[in-house]
């Protein structure tokens, strides 16, 4: 399971707090905010709150472009495999 949370005024800090509180049951967690955010992102890796969840890849970073990019690969890949009857 993953869980995301939109950050798009709000603190990221605030963010990746809430986010932390599920990653007992969610394989990954993801802050989606615009590009520009992710610097601030960045920022969360010298936290000790947040270090460890980071380099384990547990709390990530996604931008709303991304996030667009990805599911349109996977809508055209789902019509895709309709189309032939393939499953995966």
């Amino acid at each position: 399971m993953y869980a995301f949370e939109v950050s798009h005024t709000i603190d990221i800090t605030r963010d990746a707090t809430v986010l932390l509180d599920l990653t007992p049951i969610a394989e990954r967690v993801f802050i989606v905010a615009p590009d520009n955010k992710r610097s601030e992102f960045g920022k969360l890796k010298g936290s000790a709150q947040f270090r460890s969840k980071i380099r384990q890849g547990t709390l990530r970073f996604i931008s709303y472009i991304d996030l667009l990019a990805l599911y349109d690969k996977a809508k055209s890949l789902q019509e895709l495999l309709n189309k032939t009857g393939i499953k995966i």
